[in-house]
Formats: C-alpha cells, sequence, structure tokens
C-alpha cells in the first residue's frame, strides 16, 4: 500500500486546536535513541509548546543567543530581508508573531517528522489564523474585520547550536498566496483568538 499525504484543505474550524501540535510530539519525548536527538527533540517540543500558548517569554528560552539564520529558500529577496539573523531581531519577529495573533497554529496530523543530530524536520499541513487587517497590511485583499484560516503544506528544517538550542528556521511550501485564506465565519473563531496573551482583548 502507498503512504498517502493529508491533503491540502482547510480545516473544519471546529477541529481548530492550537495545542494539536504539541499533543502529538510530546508523547515521543526521549525516544530518539541518542542523547543528543533526544536533547533538540525536548528544545522542539518545549518551542511547540510556548508558541502554542503565545507565551513569548517560554518561546524566547527555547532560542540561541550564539546565532540565528531563519530563511525562506524559495522566497524573494524582499522577503527574506525581513526573516531574523541574530536573536535581537528574533526577539522582535516573536513578539509581532504573538502580538499579531499570528501564533495560533494547528498543525496536525504530521506527514513527516525527522530528528537529526543538528536538525529536525518536518512535513506536513498547516492551519493558521490571520486577523484580516494582518493581510492588508502585507499588500492583500482582505476584509480587515474578518479572521482568516491560512491552509498550506509546509515543510521547516529546524537548526539547534551545540548547546540544543534553536538556531534558526529554513521553511519550504509550493507557494501560498491569496486562494491559501479562506474567511471564518465569527461564530467559528474559537475562543482563544479573542484575548491576546501580550495584549489583553483582541478585535481584528
Amino acid at each position: 500500500m502507498q503512504p498517502s499525504l493529508q491533503p491540502v484543505e482547510p480545516l473544519d474550524m471546529r477541529q481548530f486546536d492550537p495545542r494539536a501540535g504539541y499533543d502529538q510530539v510530546a508523547p515521543l519525548l526521549g525516544t530518539f535513541g541518542s542523547e543528543r536527538r533526544n536533547q533538540i527533540f525536548r528544545n522542539y517540543v518545549d518551542h511547540v509548546d510556548a508558541e502554542s500558548r503565545g507565551d513569548y517569554d517560554a518561546l524566547m528560552a527555547t532560542c540561541s543567543r550564539r546565532r540565528q539564520w531563519y530563511v525562506n529558500p524559495f522566497g524573494s529577496a524582499a522577503q527574506n530581508a525581513g526573516l531574523p539573523q541574530s536573536y535581537a531581531e528574533l526577539e522582535v519577529h516573536y513578539r509581532r508573531l504573538v502580538e499579531s495573533n499570528t501564533y495560533l497554529i494547528h498543525r496536525r496530523p504530521l506527514d513527516k517528522l525527522i530528528v537529526g543530530d543538528d536538525q529536525l524536520f518536518l512535513d506536513g499541513v498547516m492551519h493558521q489564523l490571520y486577523p484580516g487587517r494582518a493581510l492588508v497590511e502585507r499588500g492583500m485583499e482582505a476584509d480587515p474585520s474578518t479572521v482568516y484560516q491560512l491552509t498550506a503544506r509546509v515543510c521547516v528544517v529546524f537548526l539547534f547550536d551545540e548547546d540544543g538550542m534553536g538556531m534558526g528556521e529554513h521553511g519550504y511550501s509550493c507557494g501560498i498566496g491569496r486562494d491559501s485564506y479562506t474567511p471564518v465565519a465569527d461564530e467559528l473563531v474559537p475562543e482563544v483568538f479573542w484575548t491576546n496573551p501580550m495584549t489583553g482583548p483582541f478585535r481584528p
């Protein structure tokens, strides 16, 4: 039987759970056969845990102060110009992620998860919430008062330094355009969206 990949289609918002990715990987802690691989997987799980909760301080605690290298290998020079290349730039990057309410991501099930000695690879369909105004700020045509679901197959290579701390992400996708975003009915927007962990009550 041939393996199959998850279809790239919007998630039923009644199933949306920003903790889904964490719940899937947490049971695998300590199962990768070497101290080094278990170390970097522990860092990855802590990172996913913090990001899913919008815990900025815990998120930054998983990141290396030695170096950072974020890149979209298929992206334009302009797109890559805004990606963090240092811990200081990463602080700004993740603060914006949480404050903009774009930290809410449903990633489950994963189609591939590979843990090496210095890198971790995952492949799966990602569902991420975006306030309409965040899309407008990016130059896209959108209703600023609407919440949108981004749906895309994304492969990410996570990089780790000699201390086992996260030192970058290289993200690959088949192209994310306007058709990748679908509006979410107000009554299906999850309750967690309306209270930002850093800024309090949130409105699109």
